[in-house]
């Protein structure tokens, strides 16, 4: 890539852009606009010429609910297509549901910890 910006990473744009981030319009409309999975291009920008593959979105209306592809280990060549609710709504569970568990670790650890501290201090000698 002559983008200096990209040129270390082999031109790559980077992961979970969102969508008007991309300096280049014509860029940009190509990664939201390409089937996933499918090479799109090449692509004329001012930066020159582009192969753009876009193997993960979230919230793309495009898509029709699937997020991402997977590899197929069945033998088949067609990509496999994968779902994900990705709405508010699901996102706040999951945060919720890792809180929760944050919270419960660091509960279940505290009552170890005073139960070793407390052993420990009922065998010295007083």
């Amino acid at each position: 890539s002559s983008d200096a910006e990209t040129a270390a990473s082999g031109g790559l744009l980077g992961e979970m852009i969102q969508q008007g981030v991309i300096r280049s319009k014509a860029l940009d409309r190509a990664c939201f606009t390409a089937n996933l999975g499918e090479v799109e291009g090449p692509v004329e920008s001012e930066y020159g010429w582009h192969l753009v593959l876009t193997p993960e979105r979230i919230n793309c209306k495009k898509d029709n609910g699937y997020v991402r592809i997977e590899p197929r280990t069945d033998g088949i060549s067609t990509p496999k297509y994968v779902k994900e609710d990705n709405s508010e709504r699901a996102m706040q569970g999951e945060a919720l549901g890792k809180t929760v568990q944050t919270v419960a670790f660091w509960a279940l650890s505290c009552g170890f910890i005073a139960e070793g501290a407390a052993l420990i201090g009922n065998s010295l000698p007083s």
